[in-house]
Formats: structure tokens, C-alpha cells, sequence
């Protein structure tokens, strides 16, 4: 039987995998106000850029020179978000594989992993600002809104522009992940970041995440026999609620509250004499 995918994308899998592993849990700073609306932060990188970009001639563009510059500084910021904070020290290698050697599969894992570092920093970040329980609606919500963008073909003219176009000077392009002509977007491999930053502390939970993502990842290429371009958000959310699952106490952690019912005035009463 021949799959509808290779290798190649099997490895964007792997990649998006690691990006659950990435990212070290966000801190709570008694400075900065949680709120939940920062929770659909990934929904406006995802869906907001696909409408931007498709509404604004020459978005594309500027994209991909945004990308070249800003990528490896959020990667060289991993010092402070990444599980693994040494290899922030490798961004300037890693860097000058993808400038000086384009083409290559030794260029593309470089890319690679300055995106992942870069998403970690970025997801970090948005785990700062909100809370647990809104980044796990926040990634529902934009799995969601990617599904419908791409049935409705307005993310494929977008992906095509971003492949298509080149950062000035012979910088490296950054704008997406990629192994051999497969590629991912930015996007996918933040939303995949997040996920770790929900995993917190537990390396644990976050290899069991990670892995259930590649697996459903994986699976899910067969969706290339209907589909040419399909959200690799799906296997995200499909990861963080089969976690959920197998730990509940950390599931009911990704629940959003219940409003409190205040109590009302003269509600309570003497209790009655007999």
C-alpha cells in the first residue's frame, strides 16, 4: 500500500513533536495582570495573519523579511524559555547553516530548530500573560478557525505567497518549517509550544504529549488523500485532550472556572426557634 506522505513530512511531525518538549513552564510574575483574553493570542497569529495576509498586497513579503530577522532573536531568547537553555548558545551556528548552505536537508533541520526555539520563546512568553485554562480554549478555538480556513481555501493562496517569497540580501528563509519540500507553518509549531507551556514542569507530561502528537500527526497524513494542504493544528488539540484524559487531575486544571455567584444581602436568616 503506498501512503499518501513521506518521510518527509513523518519529520515535520517529529518536529512539531519537540516543540511540546521545548519550552520551559512560564513563571508566575506578581507584575504582570493574567488575563484570559491573551489566551486567543494563537488564534490572531493564526487565523488573524491567514485574513491579513490575504487582504493586504504585499503582507506576504514582509512576512518573510520579519521572519529572517526576528526568528533567531526570539531563538537566542531561548536562554531564558527553553527546557534545554544551552542550546540557545547554537543559534549563531545554526544561523549560518541555513544562510550560507540553503537547499540543503542540513539547511532545513537548522530552520528547523531555530523555529522551534523561536515558537518556545514566543509560547513562554504567552504563558505569562494568560492562564492555563484560556491558552487551552485558545488552542481549541484556532484549530477550530484554521480547520474552517483551509476548507474554505483561504489559507492556501497565503501558504503559496510564503513559500514563494524570498527575505532581501540572500537571508535565510524562516517563515516556515521544512525538511525536503515538506513544510509547516509558523503557526503550527507555536500552537505546539503552547501545549508544553500547558504540560508545566513535568517532562513527563510533556514527552507523553509530545509523543500522542507525533503519533496523531502521522495518522493524520492520510487526510492528504482528500486533502493537499491540511491544518497540522488538529494533531495539537488531539494531543492535549488525550493527555487531558490520561491525566485528569491536570485536565480539570485546563477547565475554565466557574463564575462565582455572589451572595445576596439579607440572604441569611436566624435559624427558626422550636
Amino acid at each position: 500500500m503506498d501512503l499518501p506522505f513521506t518521510t518527509n513530512f513523518v519529520v515535520l511531525c517529529a518536529v512539531q513533536a519537540v516543540a511540546v518538549l521545548a519550552p520551559r513552564p512560564s513563571p508566575a510574575w506578581a507584575r504582570v495582570r493574567v488575563r484570559p483574553v491573551w489566551g486567543l493570542l494563537p488564534l490572531a497569529g493564526i487565523g488573524g495573519v491567514v485574513v491579513f495576509m490575504g487582504n493586504v498586497d504585499g503582507a506576504a513579503e514582509r512576512a518573510v523579511d520579519l521572519a529572517a530577522v526576528a526568528t533567531p532573536l526570539l531563538a537566542v531568547l531561548g536562554l531564558l524559555a527553553l527546557r534545554l537553555r544551552p542550546a540557545a548558545v547554537a543559534v549563531p551556528l545554526l544561523y549560518w547553516v541555513a544562510w550560507q548552505h540553503p537547499g540543503t536537508r542540513a539547511a532545513d533541520l537548522s530552520v528547523d530548530a531555530l523555529i522551534v526555539m523561536a515558537c518556545a520563546t514566543l509560547a513562554w512568553g504567552t504563558g505569562i500573560i494568560a492562564p492555563r485554562w484560556a491558552l487551552a480554549v485558545g488552542i481549541v478555538i484556532t484549530t477550530v478557525v484554521d480547520v474552517v480556513q483551509i476548507l474554505n481555501h483561504d489559507l492556501q493562496p497565503v501558504a503559496e505567497a510564503l513559500s514563494r517569497a524570498e527575505p532581501p540580501r540572500g537571508l535565510p528563509r524562516l517563515q516556515e518549517a521544512r525538511f525536503a519540500g515538506a513544510s509547516m507553518g509558523w503557526g503550527d509549531v507555536y500552537l505546539a509550544g503552547l501545549l508544553g507551556v500547558l504540560a508545566g514542569a513535568r517532562l513527563r507530561r510533556a514527552a507523553v504529549a509530545g509523543a500522542v502528537l507525533f503519533v496523531v500527526a502521522v495518522l493524520y497524513g492520510f487526510t492528504f488523500l482528500v486533502l493537499d494542504v491540511i491544518p497540522a493544528t488538529v494533531p495539537v488539540t488531539a494531543a492535549m485532550l488525550v493527555t487531558a484524559l490520561v491525566d485528569r487531575r491536570w485536565g480539570a486544571g485546563l477547565v475554565p472556572p466557574r463564575p462565582r455567584t455572589p451572595a445576596r444581602r439579607g440572604s441569611l436568616r436566624a435559624p427558626a426557634k422550636e
